[in-house]
């Protein structure tokens, strides 16, 4: 992005601000932009675009004061068709694809708002009801909450639910509205509901039992009269 068009931007940003402080409206939309910041709004119309063509809102509304993105209300969508189209995924990718390592790393500042673009874009995408995008984005926010769950204490608590974690992840990918970061969308999403989770210890079978010689595997059982198999926490 050239200088002129960026300083252009910050330009509309705070036009909008002080426009909606001002006008103090229950909700934002483009609509209400066109109507009262008509400069604006086709400055954003023709300069900002998501990779697969529609007009880049989170752009717009992860730069207005942090109260005011509470405000942006997206028109209602009628529940899009589902369909599989890699295409689609490899043209919104097009820009991004050599940093998609980031998520594979434990990034720094800058290259987290970075992955923050990567993400919106396949979030919209699956939005719209790509399969392919939904399966990629996926894939890459899983390397990354692993990271986060061996990296944050706070987090360590969904060692053992990995059925619950992409449950989660799925459903943050459907809901992300227009406010602020999605990666910090998910991270507190995943903070709240760890909260309400038992601590499962996770080991494996061929490890020792702490104070004997004995291995996990060797405390496997199995009743013969209910088939129920558990591990016997009794060893005496």
């Amino acid at each position: 992005m050239n200088k002129n068009l960026n300083a252009s931007f910050e330009k509309a940003i705070r036009e909008l601000d002080e426009l909606i402080l001002k006008k103090r409206p229950t909700y934002i939309q483009a609509v209400w932009i066109k109507q009262h910041a008509p400069h604006c709004y086709w400055h954003i119309i023709n300069n900002y675009r998501m990779p697969f063509g529609t007009v880049n809102w989170d752009k717009v509304t992860r730069a207005l004061n942090k109260e005011h993105q509470k405000l942006w209300k997206p028109r209602y969508r009628k529940t899009k068709k589902v369909y599989f189209c890699s295409k689609k995924l490899k043209k919104a990718l097009n820009i991004y694809n050599k940093n998609l390592y980031l998520f594979f790393i434990i990034p720094t500042k800058q290259e987290s708002r970075c992955m923050d673009c990567i993400c919106i874009t396949l979030v919209r995408l699956v939005q719209r009801g790509n399969l392919a995008a939904k399966k990629k984005l996926e894939e890459l926010l899983y390397f990354t909450v692993e990271n986060w769950i061996e990296t944050i204490y706070s987090l360590k608590i969904w060692q053992g639910y990995e059925a619950e974690l992409r449950e989660h992840i799925e459903k943050c990918i459907h809901r992300f509205r227009y406010a602020g970061s999605f990666l910090g969308y998910l991270f507190k999403t995943l903070i709240y509901v760890g909260r309400g989770l038992i601590p499962r210890f996770v080991y494996s079978l061929d490890d020792f039992v702490q104070t004997t010689n004995l291995r996990h595997i060797d405390l496997v059982c199995k009743n013969i009269e209910t088939n129920e198999i558990k591990i016997f926490s009794d060893i005496n």
